[in-house]
């Protein structure tokens, strides 16, 4: 065998090898990209619900300085809850939960939990997960529990 086609073997074996080892690389280097992505989104999320909670705990705090019939007054916690609205995160009272009340022991607190909820409100809240090609996306839940203290 000649040298000019040893050459041209190995030329070819290590071009059938980077095309396999690229065949591996790039579906796993698109699929990490994907998780990283997805995972930043949930973490966005997570920082809305957040904020969701200690806004309606603060709200609800003030409202219970003055009108102390909060704890049982659902309509008046569906009011607060209607004034707190974030931009494809919050969108709808059904994502509020007030968790517990605890006035019997010091310092009293309140606690809420809020829930990102795909499609609900009006508009409907985005789908999370976003790439949702398995249909996991109702499976999904991020929520916050924030537990804030009560002023007399």
């Amino acid at each position: 065998m000649s040298k000019t086609k040893r050459a041209r073997g190995k030329r070819g074996s290590v071009l059938i090898e980077s095309v396999m080892a690229a065949s591996v690389m790039v579906p796993l280097t698109v699929v990490i990209i994907l998780v990283a992505l997805e995972a930043s989104h949930a973490f966005f999320i997570a920082g809305g619900m957040t904020q969701a909670s200690v806004l309606t705990c603060r709200a609800l705090a003030s409202a219970y300085r003055t009108n102390r019939e909060i704890v049982t007054d659902t309509l008046a916690q569906q009011q607060i809850f209607s004034n707190i609205r974030l931009p494809n995160l919050v969108h709808s009272n059904s994502q509020f939960e007030i968790a517990s009340w605890n006035l019997a022991q010091a310092p009293k607190t309140v606690t809420v939990r809020v829930t990102y909820i795909s499609g609900v409100g009006t508009p409907p809240l985005p789908t999370f997960p976003s790439t949702g090609t398995l249909n996991l996306g109702s499976l999904f839940r991020v929520s916050q529990t924030i537990t804030y203290r009560l002023h007399e």
